[in-house]
């Protein structure tokens, strides 16, 4: 169709005055009067719009947490791989929630800046390691972190009654007489009566000590370790600590340490004593108080092998005197 050609044929149309009045005054009636209201939007069709759009937003939410558009196509890989990428995401996750955290907690204390900031500082401290009174070892020199059974063998009158209900009543009494009498060290280490008859019959020698010029400080044995340890106090500064094993042989030698020299061998009533002192010997304070002194013997009694430490204050001729003090019996002549 000719659109130009139209046009042309439209503007050679003629038409009378009173036809184009007619057609305004027409025109004018049917326009709608001002006074008239428009009819209101329907207000429930936005309502309805809302709740559409609201419920398609929860669906979205639901469908990107449960993972449906996180899923991958399968791709076979290695158990090691697969730890890998597990501890990779695992490291990132614990890396960014540290992040977010130090993050956080700088921007709220960036908040207060008129306080002053308190800087936690750790100190190491080296310090000379002490041997407890109850501290056992292992073999590989490890701390056992359970406490084994102990008999307290300081008050000897109570090894002395335990003995004698031993020898003179069943199991079941023997255990009566233990408990009723709160010697449950006892009871502790020997269960039945011949186990500890056979404690008492042993042939190894302990420390006995002249109670006028010196004090037990503990008297310890240990059945699991088989070891007796006892502390010995001669005043506020000196004292001795010995260490017996049940074996008869030495707990550690001084003769093939290369920390330790050679000064004298000191002869009592029935023991033989090689002093042993330190090549290089230093106090880490005055207040310092520990068992690993500068002397060290290893005493001979009857075959049996004993070791005794010293602590820190105890000269040579202090030494010689401490000797005179102390006495070895057998257990089975002790008790």
């Amino acid at each position: 169709m000719d659109f130009d050609k139209l046009k042309e044929s439209g503007r050679k149309i003629k038409m009378p005055d009173d036809m184009k009045m007619r057609i305004k005054e027409n025109c004018t009636d049917c326009k709608t009067p001002e006074t008239v209201s428009k009819p209101p939007r329907l207000f429930y069709g936005r309502i309805i719009a809302v709740c559409v759009c609201c419920f398609l937003l929860l669906a979205g939410i639901g469908l990107k947490h449960s993972g449906v558009f996180n899923r991958k196509i399968p791709i076979e890989s290695s158990p090691s791989v697969s730890a890998t990428k597990s501890a990779t995401f695992a490291t990132t996750e614990e890396s960014t929630l540290k992040q977010i955290i130090e993050t956080t907690v700088k921007v709220f204390y960036s908040d207060k800046s008129t306080k002053p900031a308190v800087k936690e500082e750790k100190t190491t401290t080296e310090s000379q390691t002490q041997v407890q009174e109850t501290e056992c070892f292992t073999e590989d020199g490890n701390v056992n972190s359970v406490q084994p059974p102990f008999l307290y063998m300081d008050d000897l009158n109570k090894l002395k009654n335990a003995k004698k209900a031993a020898e003179t009543m069943d199991e079941e009494y023997y255990l009566t007489y233990l408990s009723e009498n709160d010697y449950h060290d006892v009871c502790d280490c020997f269960y039945f009566p011949e186990e500890y008859l056979e404690f008492c019959s042993s042939e190894i020698y302990v420390p006995v000590v002249d109670e006028n010029h010196s004090e037990i400080l503990w008297m310890d044995y240990v059945p699991s370790y088989g070891s007796i340890n006892v502390g010995v106090n001669f005043n506020e500064t000196d004292s001795f600590r010995f260490y017996i094993e049940m074996s008869g042989e030495y707990t550690f030698r001084d003769k093939d340490n290369e920390k330790y020299g050679y000064v004298e061998t000191v002869k009592g009533e029935n023991f033989t004593a090689d002093i042993y002192k330190k090549k290089l010997w230093y106090k880490l304070t005055e207040e310092k108080w520990a068992w690993d002194g500068w002397l060290s013997l290893e005493v001979l009694v009857d075959g049996q092998g004993i070791n005794i430490l010293t602590t820190d204050d105890v000269t040579l001729e202090e030494l010689r005197e401490y000797l005179t003090y102390v006495k070895f019996v057998k257990i089975k002549d002790w008790i």
